[in-house]
């Protein structure tokens, strides 16, 4: 049974299939809006969830998922893309240093896997933000055309 609760005049939220809480602009105008702000709700949500000691007490911090949060940022068709992407590039190992087969012989870094040097002092969320900026200027946002492109070429 799926429900559903007026949150404005322009937003609906309820659950999906998955029993994901979901936010909808029934005009579809407001979907980068809306997942930004989602995935902000996630990492509350995940936070006001855990068990034990509060972050703060313990030392510790809360971290997410780097697949989860791709899954937050992306819907499953081109999640599914950049996990298999990224799965290939790095393993999603936030330290991964690869070796370009180039005349300057150029080193690429993180789960991303790119050149800037910058990345590989990055958490892996950080790592991601950066890959998902890339996409969006070299691929249009989509992480499919990037999968696409590394099955054809070994490199995105």
């Amino acid at each position: 049974m799926k429900t559903t609760r007026r949150l404005s005049g322009a937003f609906t939220n309820g659950f999906d299939r998955h029993d994901m809480l979901s936010c909808k602009s029934p005009s579809g105008a407001h979907r980068k809006r809306l997942r930004a702000r989602a995935c902000g709700v996630a990492i509350a949500l995940v936070g006001a969830m855990s068990f034990g000691a509060s972050p703060a007490e313990s030392g510790s911090r809360l971290v997410i998922d780097p697949k989860t949060y791709i899954r937050f940022t992306y819907n499953d068709k081109q999640a599914i893309c950049l996990i298999k992407l990224y799965g290939k590039e790095s393993a999603f190992n936030s330290k991964a240093i690869g070796n370009l087969d180039s005349p300057t012989k150029s080193y690429v870094y993180g789960i991303p896997q790119l050149k800037n040097p910058i990345i590989k002092d990055m958490d892996p969320l950080e790592q991601l933000n950066y890959g998902f900026k890339y996409i969006a200027h070299r691929y249009d946002g989509l992480p499919c055309k990037a999968w696409k492109h590394w099955q054809k070429r070994g490199w995105h």
